[in-house]
């Protein structure tokens, strides 16, 4: 999701910010080092919350493990607020931009599918809390739907941008 997001980030750069090193072109670029930062310690305090590491999947051998349940559901939470961000920012831009309501309306078509992948982020935390201590691990598949949700529709949203010319591209030929 880091990189499905770090892609969005850099194409609201491109279209929101035709004059760098304003304050919208520093704000992103803060963000999306903020997200990456972020993306990449989940990934390392994930795979190395134990010690030693093999006690993750070994929990009879002698060591300690990070609180999961905590790390997890503050992990969802951040993700949250990020996609949601991620999906107010270009809205104030839109709305500003020089441009009849009907190019207005399909650029907006864009956060609806963002909204989409919000919504998924927000099911994926809701099971997370209620299966956390669940040992039955097929309910991982309820978690595992919402999250390729999320991740589907922000690639969709990553290549929206670029549909139009694609399509006149091919329109020519």
């Amino acid at each position: 999701m880091a990189l499905i997001k770090l892609s969005i980030l850099l194409q609201m750069i491109r279209i929101f910010v035709p004059i760098p090193y304003t304050r919208s072109f520093y704000f992103i670029i803060g963000f999306a080092v903020i997200n990456t930062l972020w993306s990449s310690a989940f990934c390392l305090v994930t795979v190395f919350r134990c010690v030693p590491v093999s006690k993750t999947w070994n929990s009879k051998l002698a060591g300690h493990c990070l609180d999961y349940s905590t790390w997890i559901i503050g992990a969802g939470v951040l993700n949250i607020v990020s996609d949601y961000i991620m999906l107010v920012l270009p809205m104030f831009w839109i709305a500003r931009l020089q441009m009849d309501n009907k190019r207005k309306l399909t650029a907006g078509a864009i956060f609806v599918i963002g909204f989409l992948a919000c919504a998924a982020s927000v099911i994926r935390l809701v099971f997370i809390i209620k299966h956390l201590h669940d040992p039955d691990t097929l309910l991982v598949l309820d978690i595992a739907i919402s999250t390729l949700g999320e991740i589907f529709a922000g690639i969709i949203c990553a290549n929206l941008p670029s549909l139009p010319a694609f399509i006149k591209h091919f329109k020519a030929r």
